[in-house]
């Protein structure tokens, strides 16, 4: 599943996925593609998370290292590196009674924005622990989109008008120096639409 959630003009994409363990070499192909085509198509920060199900990984070193012949997990790794996407989980993350406890549920970035990861309880009979995160990302501002706006569309056109009518007839301005002239008319119309057109 991939959701994007916008803010302040800038989209930030989150990829929930679920990697079966007894995923095919096509299946494991086609999330390989996925994370390409999010990673290259989707602008802006990104985060993958859930259940991928590579035990094979030991992720305690905060680089990842595949510590047992597994194709899947070998190529998701080079996926990762050629994307130069992050993996934050350091921490065990599933224990089954059967199995040794593994790291399988992972939240991966496309940036180091991922912080205070608590490693919480399983919910009801799941064997898996839920993982709390949150996410530093600073969106980025276009130039004035906090600032008020004039809202031309119901300005005060007539008595705008008047207003920098009058102000052109002002003495004071020397009519045969251009910037000054310039200036002036700039300055006028700054005032007239502060004075009648509302924000």
């Amino acid at each position: 599943m991939l959701i994007k959630i916008e803010m302040h003009g800038q989209n930030i994409y989150i990829c929930n996925m679920y990697r079966s363990p007894n995923s095919n070499e096509d299946n494991n192909s086609k999330l390989l593609k996925l994370i390409n085509y999010v990673n290259k198509e989707c602008h802006g920060p990104k985060i993958f998370c859930g259940d991928f199900n590579y035990p094979h990984i030991n992720w305690a070193n905060g680089q990842g290292l595949v510590t047992s012949a597994c194709r899947a997990a070998a190529d998701f790794m080079d996926c990762l590196r050629k994307n130069y996407l992050i993996q934050f989980v350091d921490q065990l993350t599933c224990y089954r009674p059967s199995d040794r406890p593994s790291t399988l549920d992972l939240i991966i970035g496309s940036d180091d924005f991922i912080d205070n990861i608590q490693y919480l309880s399983p919910i009801g009979k799941s064997d898996h622990s839920v993982l709390y995160f949150s996410c530093n990302i600073k969106p980025t501002l276009s130039h004035g989109s906090n600032a008020n706006k004039s809202n031309y569309s119901v300005g005060d056109y007539d008595q705008l008008r008047k207003y920098v009518h009058s102000r052109f007839n002002d003495t004071s301005v020397d009519y045969n120096d251009v910037d000054a002239y310039q200036y002036h008319i700039k300055s006028v119309i700054h005032e007239g639409v502060r004075m009648f057109i509302p924000k």
